[in-house]
């Protein structure tokens, strides 16, 4: 059997597969890290999609400033954020708590399914620049999530992640 090798083919096809893919879901520009920077560079159907989500009311006939405006209030909500937080799978949860530690983390090789579902609930964003994949959660989000460590939340979101997985291990025993 072959070994793969860093001039393997097919490794280097897989991996360039793999950047290409997150590319594809990131902004292309120098990292920013508040949402009041973040939002104004996603589409108005995007913001739109995170006020529904967010239960902004009458997000349906807001103007993209007014969207950021209220996102920028209503993200940062605890309550709100337990919720979305706890339907991340494991290692969208585990590759959340890693980028939340930190202003960023530059990593080239991190697959979409790691970080999308937090990207589409405003939580992290993912940026490419200068060839480098960098991953940001907002201040205001790190803030929030701090205080959550910090009174036990995110040991009740760990207990709820687990527990999916176990569930989906006992589905396909």
């Amino acid at each position: 059997m072959k070994q793969l090798g860093e001039n393997d083919p097919v490794l280097i096809k897989a991996l360039e597969d793999i950047v290409q893919t997150s590319i594809s879901e990131a902004l292309l520009q120098k990292p920013v890290f508040t949402l009041r920077e973040i939002l104004p560079h996603k589409t108005a159907v995007d913001l739109k999609g995170l006020a529904k989500a967010s239960q902004v009311t009458g997000y349906s006939k807001m103007k993209k400033a007014e969207l950021v405006d209220a996102l920028c209030d209503s993200l940062p909500n605890p309550d709100n954020m337990e919720i979305a937080l706890n339907c991340l799978e494991q290692q969208e949860w585990e590759f959340f708590k890693k980028v939340a530690k930190q202003k960023q983390l530059s990593d080239n090789l991190v697959f979409v399914d790691s970080f999308v579902t937090a990207q589409s609930f405003g939580f992290l964003q993912a940026f490419f620049d200068d060839g480098n994949m960098i991953f940001v959660v907002p201040k205001e989000i790190r803030t929030v999530f701090a205080d959550m460590v910090r009174n036990g939340t995110v040991d009740r979101i760990e207990r709820s992640v687990l527990l999916d997985c176990y569930a989906q291990a006992a589905v396909n025993l």
